[in-house]
């Protein structure tokens, strides 16, 4: 199950973690030696290196919508290269005459919409879209031309910018230069979108020499695609109103925002269209405010639906599980299917006892569980530790010059440890051996993993030896014969005490340890803490990430 080093991150870990400590303490014994020189800086003013995270706003802290107008800049204008785009006053239109007749001129339609083309007279145009602008004019010059002899092609060279006023709650209000064909989503680009908190996604007028030419609300273009068809003119109005009540979606729904009501009121089932909650949810906490008076209500999610949203309020839809199911996976020397769905009341022994496995190549012996509430819990310790000993080096009180240059080396490097062993990650390894040899029967988890090893008939040698390898295991052989088969001992290695990790997942330190197919032995550097000023904390250290392996007695 554990051919070489690289399949365990507890191992790994606990290897570069002494063999980090063996050359801190060489380093910190070379320091020491030191006995006068400029003073270093102070070890309490040192930096930490723990990384500081810098909080942005999430999509649940922004008003639905708000996406339109991040990080984009505002449209060109369009104009006649838009099919849809429709002839304004004052643009310049190309037409091309060919046939029995030879004509070839631009013309600017009049303030009456036409432009004139001679022989011909008057066409109107105005109004008409830029792709439908040759069948318009072929229309006029059949009236004077019946044959087929002539023909027509109509084009936009140059459309006349149109200035459309953008007011209200808007960042940057004024009057914008577009398109007549562009959208109102487009000028409110121009004008730098929608402020955050104060403007309404769902009450935008467009108003037209003092009338109001249409009402626009940008939950029909959000959810469903929808504008409304206007051409803008110049001198049009579009006017951003104050943001309505607010209700807040988060949790689980795939939709976490801010949304905005039209009402003074909305329904929960009204949010639960526009969040749309995951399908487990079952739940909704509801608090807000009721006559100044803080309120909060727990509801089932058929409760929610007919619940009266208010201004302000905040919808956490949970996934409250009842399932009395759990998803167990397996990992290993066995037969059949990877995962198992069992009751949350079956135990270890119990799925065992259903697991098909050849017992000629099996460990069965050797079953171990990883298990995320335990990788937690490991992490949490081995945080706490780092915690303190980060503290103790940044804390850390000097007497004298040299001392300072000793410690200011000693903090460094420890600062250098903590930075390497913080980013560790526990893999949850439970051990289930009892003493007695037998699996204990516990119940199992939802998403555990249950390792079930391979036999092997290899030993693992890493560590302080000259040449860290895998050999086989021999019965009668001792700890010291495996070590001359890698190499024998470096200068650095502890010749008393060793690390074994058996297959079992336990971590031991032992100093005469009785050798087992499947064993890893690291040979551990010789840590020398004499006039160490850190030792007790960094011996913690070292205690928390040797027990990140979890033993179950019982």
């Amino acid at each position: 199950m554990y051919p070489n080093m690289r399949s365990n991150p507890v191992r790994r870990l606990l290897s570069g973690v002494v063999l980090s400590l063996g050359l801190m303490s060489g380093a910190a014994q070379a320091q020491s030696l030191v006995t006068s020189g400029p003073a270093a800086p102070d070890p309490q003013t040192a930096p930490q290196t723990a990384a500081v995270s810098v909080q942005t706003p999430t999509l649940v802290d922004r008003p639905f919508g708000a996406g339109l107008f991040v990080s984009r800049q505002a449209p060109a204008p369009t104009g006649g290269s838009n099919p849809q785009y429709k002839v304004q006053s004052g643009d310049q239109v190309q037409v091309h005459l060919y046939g029995a007749v030879q004509q070839d001129q631009v013309q600017t339609v009049d303030p009456q919409g036409n432009i004139f083309i001679p022989d011909v007279g008057p066409v109107p145009v105005r109004g008409v879209p830029a792709g439908q602008l040759t069948d318009a004019i072929q229309g006029q010059v059949r009236k004077s031309y019946p044959s087929d002899t002539v023909q027509v092609y109509g084009t936009i060279v140059d459309a006349r910018a149109v200035g459309v006023f953008v007011t209200g709650f808007v960042a940057h209000p004024g009057r914008h230069l577009g398109s007549a064909s562009d959208s109102t989503l487009d000028y409110l680009l121009r004008a730098g979108g929608i402020l955050e908190g104060a403007g309404s996604y769902r009450d935008i007028t467009i108003k037209r020499r003092g009338g109001v030419l249409a009402d626009v609300d940008l939950y029909d273009f959000l959810l469903n695609g929808e504008l409304p068809p206007i051409s803008l003119e110049e001198g049009d109005t579009i006017v951003v109103g104050s943001q309505h009540p607010v209700v807040k979606a988060r949790g689980a729904v795939r939709n976490e925002a801010i949304f905005e009501l039209m009402g003074k009121q909305m329904t929960g089932a009204e949010l639960i269209a526009l969040a749309r909650p995951l399908p487990a949810v079952n739940n909704v906490f509801v608090s807000g405010t009721r006559g100044g008076v803080p309120m909060s209500k727990y509801l089932t999610l058929q409760e929610f639906a007919g619940f009266a949203l208010s201004d302000q309020d905040i919808a956490e839809f949970q996934q409250d599980s009842t399932a009395p199911v759990i998803a167990v996976h397996l990992e290993g020397s066995y037969e059949g299917q990877s995962t198992y769905v069992v009751s949350k009341a079956t135990t270890l022994r119990q799925l065992l006892a259903h697991i098909p496995v050849d017992p000629r190549t099996t460990n069965v012996a050797a079953v171990h569980l990883r298990r995320a509430t335990v990788a937690a819990q490991q992490k949490a310790a081995l945080d706490g530790a780092l915690d303190r000993l980060q503290r103790s080096v940044l804390t850390a009180v000097v007497q004298t010059s040299g001392e300072a240059a000793l410690r200011s080396a000693e903090a460094q490097m420890v600062l250098q440890f903590i930075d390497r062993v913080r980013g560790a990650k526990p893999d949850g390894t439970l051990v289930v051996t009892r003493e007695d040899g037998k699996i204990a029967d516990l119940p199992l988890e939802n998403e555990d993993i249950v390792v079930i090893p391979k036999r092997s008939s290899t030993v693992l040698v890493a560590g302080e030896v000259l040449a860290p390898q895998t050999v086989i295991w021999q019965p009668g052989l001792t700890v010291d014969d495996y070590i001359e088969q890698a190499g024998s001992y470096t200068d650095r290695a502890q010749l008393d005490r060793f690390m074994i990790q058996k297959q079992n997942g336990a971590i031991m330190m032992l100093s005469d340890p009785v050798i087992e197919p499947g064993d890893e032995i690291v040979v551990l550097p010789e840590m020398a803490f004499k006039g160490f000023q850190f030792a007790q904390d960094l011996a913690d250290v070292i205690f928390r990430v040797a027990g990140i392996t979890r033993f179950l007695d019982n």
